[in-house]
């Protein structure tokens, strides 16, 4: 889209080109050029004419016109007015010192006397054009500018599910856990932008929940699933980056954090539906009676911790928590949520994923509970860190469940599947029911089955604010 003033527009404008400061001195030219002689720079009889004379064509000549000019003024106008930006002046700055100087004669004995009339009318004219530039300039740099919008880089392919990544203190890693629902299997694994294979770092039964200031990792192992496949009980460990076995530090923990200084905050796991939060260890700061507690992440300065309280069995309403690890004071911040899940601290915001309804938006709230929407996401994607430079890890997760029919002795299988979410139900008299998900037709000819799958991609988003 081209944007501008016809007959006032820099070059770069009427290309269409990314334009700066220098464009507006150039549109001062034009202006200056008019108030000097009575007439535009670069009118043509139609537009098109204009716009071309604006990109290949100099002004007229100031010796032209019957009003006396110093000539001085006209190696300023002509850098002005150059075609690349790059031989303008740079800034108002440079060019208000070139007008200073020849308010002041110093560029040519032709400005005193009997020029001293003129002169003063031109030193008038050009202060007013530049207090015009300078309004112009204040006026543009206040108008507001859309954002950018973010941009979303894939970590991973299609996968088994992500259910935690963090950011490495040190280095461009990225480490991550998946989950298979089918073989009950979680493994911790790394990877960098821009190579989407990911190493093994630890599994098949690792799950990761945080890195630690030194790069180490604070993994869970003999994971137990009573609640919900996302947030398992098992025993904290602590390893080295490049992996190897976990050293066992206590059980029944559920989630953790270190700060900076290496302190440890861990929730652990009391009963079926009862967990508490402690920090450091032993000292419960918080009890969830009937529900859970996840999301548990230091702030920056190591004051405070936050968490989503989860007051309601394996349900994932709740709400964000902060908890003032000097007083012991518990405050709930923002609303209570249908669905939150995800959480990390952006200087002193804490962001999450929540909804209300069938969307879910990456969202911030303050200490002071004041909380804004950052960013409308597809169904689906969860926050899991947040880096001190803005960067953002989210995972998107998608699911589905299809229908295959099968005919004995061919290894290739029909899609019957209608809008990615399919389930077997029910037959006509042709078919009969059998055992699990897997239906045979009554003459044999055919096996049908219901598949459920259900993966995730990791990325890295930057441009969040």
């Amino acid at each position: 889209m081209i944007l501008g003033t016809l007959g006032y527009m820099s070059p770069e404008q009427v290309r269409g080109e990314p334009v700066d400061a220098r464009a507006d001195l150039f549109s001062f030219g034009a202006v200056l050029f008019e108030m000097l002689t009575g007439r535009r720079a670069f009118a043509r009889d139609t537009p098109s004419d204009t716009m071309a004379a604006i990109l290949r064509d100099d002004p007229p000549d100031l010796a032209d016109t019957s009003r006396p000019i110093p000539p001085g003024l006209r190696p300023i106008l002509d850098h002005c007015l150059e075609k690349q930006p790059a031989r303008r002046f740079q800034s108002a700055r440079d060019l208000a010192f070139a007008l200073e100087k020849l308010a002041g004669g110093e560029s040519a004995p032709s400005l005193a006397a009997p020029f001293a009339p003129a002169h003063r009318r031109i030193t008038a004219i050009w202060a007013g054009a530049l207090a015009l530039l300078v309004l112009g300039a204040d006026a543009w740099a206040l108008q507001p500018r859309p954002l950018p919008p973010p941009v979303f880089t894939p970590l991973t392919i299609n996968s088994d599910p992500v259910y935690a990544a963090r950011f490495a203190p040190q280095g461009p890693s990225v480490y991550f856990s998946t989950f298979n629902i089918w073989t009950q299997t979680s493994h911790v694994q790394a990877v960098e932008s821009g190579n989407l294979v990911p190493r093994e770092i630890l599994g098949p039964d690792a799950r990761l929940l945080t890195t630690g200031p030194k790069g180490e990792l604070g993994v869970l192992t003999g994971n137990r699933y009573r609640l919900r496949p996302d947030q398992p009980t098992g025993t904290l460990g602590r390893c080295p980056p490049a992996g190897a076995l976990p050293r066992a530090i206590t059980r029944d923990v559920v989630d953790m954090d270190w700060d900076a200084e290496g302190r440890m905050a861990l929730v652990r796991q009391t009963g079926e539906f009862r967990c508490q939060l402690e920090c450091p260890e032993g000292k419960v700061l918080v009890t969830e009676p009937q529900g859970w507690i996840a999301g548990l992440r230091f702030s920056p300065d190591g004051r405070r911790l936050a968490c989503l309280r989860h007051p309601a069995g394996a349900d994932d309403m709740g709400n964000v928590a902060v908890i003032e690890l000097v007083s012991g004071q518990v405050r709930d911040l923002g609303p209570v949520w249908s669905s939150v899940q995800g959480l990390a601290w952006k200087g002193r915001e804490i962001w999450f994923t929540a909804s209300t309804g069938i969307v879910r938006d990456l969202c911030a709230v303050d200490l002071a509970g004041r909380w804004r929407k950052v960013q409308t996401t597809p169904t689906g994607f969860q926050l899991f860190d947040v880096a001190p430079d803005g960067r953002v890890l989210m995972a998107a997760a998608d699911s589905e469940t299809r229908i295959l029919a099968f005919r004995p002795g061919h290894p290739e299988s029909r899609e019957l599947t209608i809008r990615n979410y399919s389930l077997i139900r029910a037959f006509d008299a042709a078919l009969l029911p059998t055992r699990g998900r897997w239906r045979i037709s009554g003459d044999g000819s055919q096996l049908f089955c219901s598949v459920f799958s259900f993966h995730s991609r990791l990325f890295l988003v930057e441009g969040l604010r």
